[in-house]
């Protein structure tokens, strides 16, 4: 009976431990409250509007458009945002700041060197300060980020930043790397530039690669500050930058 039971418990621990699909509609509060390690979030089409920051803290989750849904995430508190502690992909979602969060997707002094950061098929329009960045002055290191085919428009600062704050050792962001994606009618007057990566601890070894890419009407406080902003050795290739 007692090899029975343990069986039994061995086995509901491994359920428990398997990753699942969590669909989703805008009437479900939360989104992001019952994920665990490994789970796949499906949403589907409609607005769903987020007051509260939601913590992406479980490794290898993502979150995805139902197939042929639009869904879209609205930030509506001024520090609402995503924030990503451990590795996590966001696949065909539109975030919409509402020109009132600063942030849309946000590291934390706990995200892990070993967190992958992968965001594709997605748009960001209307943020105030950063829309993918740690938060200001926080020291974070990220092992990648991947930027593919996605859409930024209509913002006040920067679409990617990635500052000098690092721990000892690490770079903000080690590995940043933005794939047929368009810019435009990013900055006012005190924007630092639209992809901005400078510094850390390691700047050797960090990787910065702009590829198929469009910069168009993004402004800089700096005029030498320009479209992207690095402080090491960047691959710039097949990218179209046309001055505001």
């Amino acid at each position: 009976m007692k090899k029975l039971f343990f069986f039994i418990a061995a086995l509901t621990l491994s359920f428990a431990a398997q990753a699942k699909v969590v669909e989703c509609t805008p009437n479900t509060n939360a989104i992001a409250w019952w994920l665990t390690q490994g789970d796949t979030l499906v949403l589907a089409d409609g607005e769903y509007s987020e007051a509260y920051s939601i913590d992406f803290d479980k490794p290898g989750v993502c979150v995805k458009a139902a197939e042929g849904a639009k869904p879209i995430i609205k930030l509506t508190g001024e520090w609402t945002a995503l924030e990503v502690t451990a590795t996590t992909t966001f696949d065909g979602i539109t975030f919409d700041a509402g020109n009132v969060a600063q942030y849309i997707i946000a590291t934390l002094d706990s995200t892990t060197f070993e967190t992958d950061l992968t965001i594709k098929n997605c748009e960001f329009k209307n943020w105030n300060k950063w829309a993918i960045s740690h938060y200001y002055q926080k020291n974070v290191s990220v092992n990648s980020i991947v930027i593919d085919n996605c859409l930024f428009h209509d913002a006040k600062n920067s679409a990617v930043y990635f500052s000098e704050n690092a721990p000892e050792g690490k770079n903000a962001c080690q590995d940043l790397k933005i794939t047929n994606s368009t810019f435009y009618n990013i900055g006012d007057e005190n924007a630092y530039t639209t992809v901005y990566c400078v510094g850390g601890n390691a700047v050797d070894a960090q990787k910065v690669t702009v590829d198929h890419c469009t910069f168009y009407n993004c402004q800089a406080k700096n005029t030498d500050h320009g479209a992207v902003r690095v402080s090491c050795a960047a691959t710039i290739s097949n990218t179209i930058i046309v001055a505001p």
